[in-house]
């Protein structure tokens, strides 16, 4: 433990020396703050389009379990209509039923 809390000082101290070198080289020079902005700009946006790819990939998720809930639907109209009719028994019916509710148990 005490290792690892000289190891991560040591990290610090040489942290802080590159910077106050970085700093050292870049101070007065009239190039630095339009460079400074420009990469600043650029990180932003980047930021930025990664929150917008995340939003898009769960846009198209949500319209892809929209689009699952839509044909579910569809088929139920489908069947129902199907066993409503007057050739469809009783037991036919009661049979239908059996296979939704095994399909919705499965949905789930």
């Amino acid at each position: 433990m005490k290792k690892e809390i000289q190891t991560s000082e040591n990290e610090i101290k040489n942290l802080n020396e590159r910077i106050a070198m970085m700093k050292s080289k870049v101070v007065g020079k009239k190039d630095f703050q339009p460079l400074l902005e420009a990469t600043s700009n650029l990180r932003r946006e980047q930021e930025e389009e990664a929150i917008l790819m995340e939003k898009l990939r769960e846009a198209k998720m949500q319209i892809e379990y929209l689009e699952q809930q839509t044909m579910l639907a569809q088929q139920r109209v489908f069947d129902m209509e199907k066993t409503s009719s007057k050739d469809t028994s009783a037991v036919q019916m009661l049979d239908f039923l059996k296979r939704d509710v095994k399909r919705n148990r499965d949905l789930l």
